[in-house]
């Protein structure tokens, strides 16, 4: 087993923290465990340098930790506790702030449809993200992260997010797409059938001669005259 895992996994559960790396000019992300953030908002960070934290809601210290170690505007608070989740950026003082409608991370599928909620809030320094469930476009962000993409400033996370939540929204739009055209052609190819059946149920003979007025779906009616004169197709 690995300890210093296991170790990492026990101090993120203090405050609900699910990674967060931190960024120098020049340098890929670098993943920082839950006692290295606290430390590096505690004391001046080096210029140029910022963090992005990624913080679980769901965990019952999160807001209550944030509030007691983030300068956070009290409108973030406000938001997560607000009914309209619609998707909105607002800047307040210093700071910006979103909340995204996001793509529901769903381990079974590459794209889900369902949504919730992703609050952030960007300042000079730091990017907060929190969320309640897994969200496809903040995993987006981070495999861009830990695959080296280098970020200058808060706000380039920001936008690469939105960017990335955009292009998850066109992948649904497209997948969507092709099923309803799937849907139509089978329901298209089942109204012919169901036709072709009506047209040869119906479909018969009528006496040729006219002499016994006897309806047959077979080649020809039963009277004799019928016989000679073969019988007329019905369509």
């Amino acid at each position: 087993m690995n300890h210093s895992l296991d170790h990492s996994h026990q101090d993120s559960d203090l405050f609900g923290l699910l990674y967060g790396f931190r960024f120098r000019p020049g340098e890929k992300g670098e993943q920082i465990d839950s006692a290295t953030a606290l430390a590096a908002l505690q004391q001046p960070q080096a210029p140029e340098e910022f963090l992005w934290l990624h913080l679980n809601l769901a965990h019952a210290a999160c807001e209550r930790w944030m509030q007691a170690h983030l300068e956070l505007p009290e409108e973030f608070f406000e938001a997560l506790h607000e009914g309209s989740r619609s998707t909105r950026i607002e800047h307040v003082d210093s700071a910006l702030l979103a909340v995204v409608n996001d793509v529901v991370f769903n381990f079974s599928s590459m794209v889900s449809s369902d949504i919730s909620t992703l609050w952030v809030c960007a300042r000079s320094r730091l990017l907060i993200s929190a969320r309640l469930q897994p969200l496809h476009s903040v995993d987006k962000l981070r495999s861009s992260v830990k695959a080296g993409e280098h970020f200058r400033s808060p706000l380039e996370l920001l936008v690469h997010l939105l960017r990335d939540q955009g292009e998850v929204l066109t992948q649904i739009v497209r997948k969507t797409s092709i099923s309803v055209d799937h849907i139509e052609d089978q329901l298209l190819s089942s109204r012919l059938s169901t036709n072709r059946a009506e047209l040869g149920a119906r479909a018969g003979y009528w006496c040729a001669c006219n002499a016994c007025w006897r309806w047959s779906r077979v080649r020809c009616c039963a009277c004799s005259i019928a016989h000679r004169n073969g019988c007329k197709r019905k369509t």
